[in-house]
């Protein structure tokens, strides 16, 4: 999956960075299974799965804020 440039554009806008695979595409897969605990279980809660089996997303882009301690 490659982002239009209006896509690409308007996540820049908002400060995000894209996805650059290897293969130059914009996206990149993860998936979430039971075993992965909390992070499964907000991914369920989230998107309003059942949570019967795994988990695949597809990453176009992605946001790293700071903590505040």
């Amino acid at each position: 999956m490659k982002l239009t440039k209006e896509q690409k554009e308007l996540m820049k806008e908002y400060d995000w960075e894209i996805v650059r695979g290897e293969d130059g595409q914009n996206c990149s897969w993860i998936n979430v299974e039971p075993k992965d605990g909390e992070i499964f279980n907000i991914v369920t809660e989230l998107f309003e799965l059942t949570g019967e089996g795994n988990v695949d997303l597809l990453i176009v882009g992605y946001k790293e804020q700071e903590v505040e301690e």
